[in-house]
């Protein structure tokens, strides 16, 4: 299990942590390493996780402990949004490689693994991408292009694309998913040598937050969500 702290400049810092409920095991017993009790609890026949939790045997306390930590993660996932409004401070490569890293473990279908990423900083190619239709690029510390093998993967690039916007989200950064526009696919691919039977039309950019920059945005008259009872419906539509 995992607590989650948030930094002063937005960002998550992930810290591995025993709870009361992450225990060891030693012996066919299950110790509770946390606070060191000398009581030993006897694993229930047949329970080989390292958890308690697993096994049936977690306390009201540490179901709240546990649903803390998933609240956490959870307005942390909700709390996603797009960004296009950047800094000029570059983005360092080993934020950079984690992201990535993120996409990379994205599950696909049949495993296929169908989109793979270029890594954009030159401010040319950022600004013609901005031009064919995809504007924050232009103002981006650095443009992930999603290239996929076909239409027919564009489930799984949107899947891509998601998770490499909550890893930049994890690191304090902001990203947004844009596309290319009428020429844009076809003249990036000339422009970076991507062969013609690949899709090109997504890009994810990535930078620091011009938090001044958003602040002084008009109200978005479309913000907001509507209902959990307009959005979710129970059984039939």
């Amino acid at each position: 299990m995992h607590a989650v702290a948030r930094r002063l400049d937005g960002s998550l810092n992930f810290t591995r942590r025993v709870a009361r409920f992450d225990l060891i095991q030693r012996d066919g017993h299950v110790i509770d390493s946390a606070n060191r009790r000398d009581s030993i609890n006897k694993a229930p026949e047949g329970c080989t996780s390292i958890h308690l939790a697993a096994c049936g045997r977690m306390s009201a306390y540490d179901e709240r402990r546990m649903s803390t930590s998933n609240t956490d993660l959870t307005k942390f996932l909700r709390g996603l949004r797009a960004v296009r409004e950047f800094t000029a401070e570059p983005v360092s490569d080993d934020v950079l490689n984690d992201i990535l890293e993120v996409g990379r473990w994205t599950s696909t279908g049949g495993n296929r693994q169908g989109t793979e990423v270029v890594v954009i900083r030159d401010a040319d190619v950022k600004r013609r991408i901005g031009d064919w239709g995809a504007r924050p690029a232009a103002g981006a510390s650095v443009v992930l292009l999603l290239v996929t093998n076909g239409d027919a993967g564009v489930l799984d690039e949107g899947r891509m694309a998601e998770r490499l916007a909550l890893a930049a989200r994890a690191h304090g950064l902001g990203s947004i998913l844009a596309t290319l526009k009428n020429e844009g696919p076809v003249e990036i691919r000339k422009l970076l040598g991507i062969p013609d039977d690949k899709r090109t039309v997504a890009v994810v950019p990535i930078g620091h937050i011009d938090r001044e920059a958003r602040k002084a945005l008009p109200p978005n008259p479309n913000g907001g969500r509507k209902p959990i009872e307009q959005f979710a419906h129970r059984e039939r539509f």
